[in-house]
C-alpha cells in the first residue's frame, strides 16, 4: 500500500513541476529505513558560487546547479537565463562477491544517496567508515571563502607577528572572518584522528589548524606548491563541503552503500576574459570501507538546458575529454517560465580534467597519450552516454530514458543501455548490427571510426537531454584516495549553435591549460602571439587580439588569409586560410574544399551545375539513356532526349509519347503523331485547319499548305532528319509545336 501511495503522491506533484517530470522528494527519508547507516537526513545546505560571470547553486548532497525546483546555473550572471539544470557525481562497482554497490544523484525524487559529513577515519575503531546523525547535522553546511579574505588575513597576521608593525594602527577595523576562524581543517574533533579535511596552510608546522598562529585556509598564495601531490584551494572564490554515501539508505538508486567520504570544492575566477564564464569542481574521494570495489566507474552526470530545455542536442569531443550541449536550432525560445537565449544561442561543456588512477599493468592507454601503463596513469573520459527525459522523449524507445533501478545507473556508467545492450556506433546508438563504441555523438573525434556521427547525422529531433561522462573501469581498494577534477566551460559564437560549440572548445583548451598549471591564472601572459606581427610578444602564451600586421596583410588566427583555391580567378598561392574572397569562373561549381558554390538544391550531395537532376535527389546520378538528364528527372528514360521536349505537357517526353502533340487550347483539340516521324506526320483537329507551315531550325519553310479540313498528312520522305517547327492556323489562332523527323 505504501508503494501505491508514493506513486500517487509523485503523480500529483508531477503536475506542479516547473520542468519535465522532475519533482524532488518533499518529505524526509522513509522512517522505516531512516536508521540504516547513521540515520542521517537528506542534506539541506546550499551555497552560491557567484564571483565571476556565472551564478551557480551548490547543494550538499553531491548535486548542484538547481535549487530542488528550478535551474540555478545562470550565465551571464543577472540576465535570468540558465544553461544547466542539475548535475552530480555517480560512482559504482562490484564487490568481491559480485554484488553491485552504487551511489548517484539526479532529482531526489525518492531521496538521496549522499549525506553530509565525513566518515570515521579511525581504522582501529568499530565505528570506522560510519557517521552519526548528529555529525551529519553538524556538517550540513558549506564553507564559502574568497582568496581576497585569505590574503587579507595573511597580511594582517604578518603584521601581528612583526615587532615593527602596529596592527592596531595598520588594521584598526580588521576582524578575522568567521569562515577562517571555523575552517573545518581536521577530523580530530570528529573521530580523534589527525586526518585532514579542508586544506589549510600550517604556518608553524605543528599539524594543527590555528588561525591565531598564522594558519589559513589552503590557498597556494605564492604558487610554489605541487597541486598533484598536495591539497589546495583554488579560484578567487571557493566553496568547500564534505559528504558521504554511508549516512543512510540510498533513496535515489536503492543501491547498496560503498562507504565513500568525498571532500569537495567548487571554485571560480573573476576576470575579464573567458575564465569568468567557467566554474570548476574538485573531489577528493576516499574509500573508507574494508572492501575492494571492482569494475569501478566514476561519472559526472549532467542535465543541461540551454535556456529552453526542449530543443537541445548533445555531443562529445574524445580528444578533449569534453561532453557538451548546444541548441538544436538557431533561435532558443523561452518555455514555461524558462527564459531563452534567443538567436546565436551558446554552448556549454563539461570536461574531465583529472580522473581516477588506473590499475597497474591493465594494458590500456587510459589517458590517450600514446603511452600504456605509465606510472600514475589516470583514466580520463572513457564513456560518454546520453539519455532522454521520458516526459519529452522524441523516439519510440524506452531503453535510453531515465534510470529506475540501481543497475540502470551502473549500466549507464559502463556505456550500456538499460536493456543490457552496449552502445553501438551510429544512428541512435542502439542498433545491435553496428559495432560497439564508447562515445555517443563524437563527431569525427573518435579515432576508432571514420564516419562522422552526431545528433544531426542520426536524424534526431532536439529534446530534453541528459548526459554522463564516466571514467573506468578500475579497482577501488580499501583506503584508496582518488581525485576528480571537472570544469564547466561556456561560450557563445556569432554564427549559430555550431559556432558556439567551436568557441566553447577553444575555451576548454584554455581551461585545460589552467588545470595543467595548477590553476595559477598568472600562468597566462596576454599579448600578441603571432610571430610575424609587428608587435609580436615572445613571452605571451595567450593571444589577446592585439596583433598588428603590415599594411594590406590579411591575417586570421596567425595565418595569411586570402583565396587558397587554385581553381579561383583570384587564387593567392601565399594564402594559408580561406577568408571567403574566392571568385570562380562560371563553369566551376565546386570550391577546393568540396563545397557547392551554387548550392545543392535537392540535397543529394551533387552540386548544382554538376548534378544531372538538380531538382530531385539522384544520389547515384543514374542516367539510363545517357542523354545527360538523370533518371530522377528524365521524362523519357529509355530514349535519349536531352532537350526533354514534352509538347503536350503530359509529363511524358515527346521521344516516348505516342501522342506527343495533343493540344487542347481554346476548345481546339489537335493530335499530331507520330513523333518522331519517319514517313509522314498525321494531324487531326476538331476544327478546320486553315493553314499548315513546317520550318527547319534555320527558319527555312520546308512545307506549306492552305487547308480547310479537320485533318492533314505531311509526307516526310524528302525531309532531312532533325527538329522542325510546325505552325498551324486553326479557327484564327496560331499554334506552334516542335516535331522531330528520323
Amino acid at each position: 500500500m505504501k508503494k501505491n501511495i508514493l506513486i500517487i503522491f509523485s503523480f500529483c506533484l508531477f503536475n506542479l513541476s516547473s520542468k519535465d517530470n522532475i519533482v524532488p522528494n518533499q518529505t524526509t527519508i522513509n522512517p522505516n529505513v531512516q536508521m540504516l547507516g547513521g540515520g542521517c537526513m537528506d542534506p539541506t545546505s546550499e551555497a552560491e558560487l557567484d564571483i565571476g560571470n556565472v551564478r551557480a547553486n551548490i547543494l550538499g548532497g553531491g548535486d548542484m546547479w538547481w535549487n530542488l525546483t528550478d535551474a540555478r546555473y545562470e550565465v551571464p550572471k543577472d540576465e535570468g537565463v540558465h544553461s544547466l539544470f542539475a548535475g552530480s557525481l555517480w560512482i559504482g562497482g562490484m564487490d568481491n562477491q559480485g554484488n553491485l554497490k552504487i551511489a548517484a544523484m539526479t532529482y531526489r525524487q525518492t531521496g538521496s544517496d549522499f549525506f553530509p559529513g565525513p566518515l570515521n577515519a579511525d581504522t582501529n575503531s568499530p565505528d570506522y567508515g560510519t557517521i552519526t546523525d548528529v555529525d551529519c547535522n553538524e556538517y550540513n553546511q558549506h564553507w564559502t571563502i574568497s582568496k581576497n579574505d585569505v590574503e587579507a588575513h595573511v597580511t594582517y597576521m604578518e603584521c601581528v607577528t612583526n615587532p615593527d608593525c602596529d596592527a592596531n594602527t595598520m588594521f584598526p577595523d580588521y576582524e578575522t572572518p568567521e569562515v577562517i576562524t571555523n575552517w573545518p581543517a581536521s577530523h580530530f574533533d570528529f573521530d580523534g584522528t589527525n586526518e585532514y579535511l579542508a586544506p589549510f596552510q600550517d604556518v608553524n608546522g605543528d599539524g594543527l589548524y590555528d588561525p591565531t598562529a598564522g594558519d589559513y585556509p589552503g590557498y597556494d598564495l605564492n604558487a610554489t606548491g605541487n597541486c598533484t601531490e598536495n591539497d589546495y584551494l583554488f579560484g578567487d572564490q571557493s566553496i568547500w563541503w564534505v559528504f558521504n554515501d554511508a549516512g543512510n539508505y540510498h533513496g535515489e538508486t536503492g543501491g547498496t552503500a560503498i562507504g565513500l567520504e568525498i571532500q569537495a570544492q567548487a571554485f571560480a575566477y573573476k576576470t575579464n576574459d573567458e575564465l569568468s564564464d567557467m566554474t570548476f569542481y574538485s573531489y577528493k574521494i576516499i574509500n573508507r570501507s574494508n572492501e575492494t570495489l571492482n569494475e569501478t566507474y566514476f561519472g559526472q552526470w549532467v542535465d543541461p538546458d540551454i535556456g529552453n530545455y526542449e530543443d537541445d542536442y548533445v555531443g562529445c569531443d574524445v580528444n578533449l575529454g569534453l561532453g557538451y550541449c548546444y541548441n538544436g536550432d538557431d533561435d532558443d525560445d523561452g518555455l514555461q517560465g524558462s527564459a531563452g537565449y534567443g538567436t546565436n544561442p551558446p554552448a556549454i561543456g563539461v570536461d574531465f580534467f583529472r580522473g581516477p588512477l588506473a590499475d597497474e599493468n591493465d594494458g590500456v592507454d587510459n589517458d590517450r597519450d600514446g603511452e600504456v601503463d605509465e606510472l600514475g596513469e589516470q583514466i580520463i573520459m572513457s564513456k560518454f552516454v546520453y539519455y532522454n527525459n521520458a516526459a519529452w522523449d522524441t523516439d519510440i524507445y524506452d531503453w535510453n530514458n531515465d534510470p529506475v533501478y540501481d543497475y540502470d545507473y551502473y549500466n549507464y556508467l559502463r556505456g550500456v543501455w538499460t536493456n543490457g545492450q552496449p552502445m553501438t556506433y551510429g544512428g541512435n546508438g542502439g542498433d545491435i548490427n553496428n559495432p560497439e563504441c564508447d562515445f555517443m555523438f563524437p563527431g569525427n573525434t573518435d579515432s576508432n571510426f571514420e564516419e562522422n556521427w552526431d545528433e544531426t547525422t542520426a536524424g534526431n529531433m532536439p529534446s530534453d537531454r541528459r548526459f554522463l561522462q564516466s571514467a573506468g573501469p578500475f579497482t577501488l581498494d580499501p583506503g584508496a584516495v582518488n581525485y576528480i577534477t571537472v570544469g564547466v566551460v561556456w561560450a557563445r559564437g556569432e554564427d549559430g549553435p555550431l559556432s558556439s560549440v567551436e568557441a566553447m572548445k577553444e575555451a576548454d583548451i584554455m581551461a585545460q591549460d589552467l588545470f595543467d598549471n595548477c590553476f595559477d591564472i598568472n600562468y597566462f601572459v596576454y599579448g600578441c602571439t603571432c610571430d610575424f606581427a609587428t608587435n609580436y610578444n615572445p613571452d605571451a602564451n595567450t593571444d589577446n587580439g592585439s596583433c598588428i600586421f603590415e599594411d594590406g596583410l590579411n591575417v586570421i588566427d596567425c595565418q595569411i588569409a586570402g583565396c587558397p583555391c587554385d581553381s579561383a580567378t583570384n587564387y593567392d598561392p601565399n594564402a594559408e586560410i580561406d577568408d571567403g574572397s574566392c571568385i570562380f569562373p562560371d563553369d566551376v561549381y565546386v570550391d577546393c574544399d568540396g563545397n557547392c558554390l551554387f548550392g545543392d538544391t535537392d540535397g543529394d550531395s551533387w552540386c548544382d551545375g554538376i548534378d544531372n537532376c538538380p531538382d530531385n535527389s539522384n544520389f547515384s546520378q543514374s542516367d539510363s539513356d545517357g542523354d545527360g538528364v538523370g533518371n530522377s528527372c528524365d521524362n523519357c528514360l529509355w530514349e535519349p532526349n536531352p532537350d526533354q521536349l514534352d509538347s503536350d505537357g503530359d509529363g511524358e517526353g515527346d521521344a516516348c509519347d505516342s501522342t506527343p502533340l495533343s493540344i487542347t487550347e481554346d476548345n481546339i483539340e489537335i493530335n499530331i503523331y507520330p513523333n518522331p516521324a519517319t514517313d509522314f506526320i498525321n494531324i487531326e483537329s476538331n476544327m478546320l485547319i486553315e493553314n499548315i507551315s513546317l520550318f527547319d531550325y534555320n527558319g527555312k519553310v520546308v512545307f506549306e499548305k492552305n487547308k480547310n479540313n479537320k485533318d492533314a498528312v505531311i509526307n516526310t520522305d524528302n525531309l532531312n532528319s532533325g527538329h522542325y517547327i510546325l505552325i498551324l492556323q486553326v479557327n484564327g489562332i496560331e499554334l506552334k509545336r516542335s516535331v522531330s523527323i528520323q
